[in-house]
C-alpha cells in the first residue's frame, strides 16, 4: 500500500501561513493564489490526517500541531537538496523525488506532462496554474519544478528569476505539431509556404526533423 507523505510544496506553503498568519498576505509572498495555497494547506492538513490551523474571521491561529509542523517544516525546507540537477540533459526519472506543478485541467500540455509524471512515477503538486507565465513564476518561488515547451521558455522566463532550465537527456519528451488544412482551401499554397517555413526554421534550429525535445524548469 503506497503511504502518502507532503510535498516540499505544501510544506513551503503552510510554512507562508504560518508565517503570515494570513491567507492572502502568504499567497502574495510566494507570488501564487490564495485559492492555490488554501489546497496546499488543506492537501498536507488531509496528508497528515490532523487540524493544522484555526480560520477566524480576522486572521489564522496555528493548532498546536500546526506549529510543530511549521517547525519540522523549516528544518526540512533549510535542508540541502539530496539532488542537483546537472547542466547536461538529465534523466527524467529525477521528477520522481521533485513536486511537478502543472497547468490546470483543459490544458493539452497538463495531459502530456502528466504523461511524462506517470512514466517515471512522479507525483503532481497541489499547486495548479492557470497559465505557463504563472506555471514559471510558481516554480521561481520555490514551490516545485515543471515541464515547459522549449518555444516558450524565452518569453516565460524573461521575468522569472532563480531559475534554471535543463533539457532531458535522450529519449526526451517531445510534442508533434501538425498544421491541417482542407485540400480544397484557395489558400492552400499559402499553407503550404507557412509549412515549409517552419520546416526551414525547426531545421535551422538543429532541433532535430520536425521535433524540439521539451525542457525542465527548476529553481535555482
Amino acid at each position: 500500500m503506497a503511504i502518502s507523505r507532503p510535498t516540499v510544496a505544501q510544506l513551503r506553503a503552510f510554512l507562508a501561513l504560518a508565517e503570515h498568519l494570513h491567507f492572502r498576505d502568504a499567497a502574495a509572498a510566494l507570488r501564487m493564489s490564495q485559492p492555490a495555497l488554501s489546497g496546499a494547506v488543506a492537501a498536507l492538513e488531509d496528508t497528515l490526517g490532523t487540524r493544522l490551523v484555526e480560520r477566524t474571521t480576522r486572521k489564522v491561529l496555528l493548532t498546536p500541531a500546526g506549529r510543530r509542523v511549521a517547525r519540522r517544516a523549516e528544518a526540512v525546507l533549510a535542508e540541502p537538496a539530496e539532488f542537483e540537477l546537472a547542466s547536461a540533459g538529465v534523466p527524467r526519472t529525477v521528477l520522481g523525488d521533485m513536486d511537478v506543478i502543472l497547468l490546470n485541467e483543459g490544458h493539452c500540455l497538463r495531459d502530456q506532462s502528466l504523461e511524462v509524471c506517470r512514466e517515471v512515477g512522479a507525483r503532481a503538486a497541489a499547486t495548479y496554474a492557470t497559465s505557463l507565465a504563472t506555471l514559471v513564476q510558481l516554480v521561481s518561488g520555490g514551490l516545485g519544478v515543471t515541464l515547459v515547451p522549449e518555444t516558450a521558455l524565452a518569453v516565460e522566463t524573461r521575468h522569472a528569476p532563480n531559475l534554471s532550465l535543463h533539457r532531458f537527456a535522450a529519449p526526451a519528451p517531445f510534442r508533434r505539431i501538425g498544421l491541417g488544412f482542407r485540400t480544397t482551401s484557395p489558400r492552400a499554397d499559402e499553407f503550404e509556404a507557412l509549412a515549409g517555413c517552419v520546416r526551414d526554421a525547426v531545421a535551422e534550429s538543429g532541433a532535430g526533423p520536425g521535433v524540439r525535445p521539451a525542457g525542465s524548469v527548476t529553481p535555482r
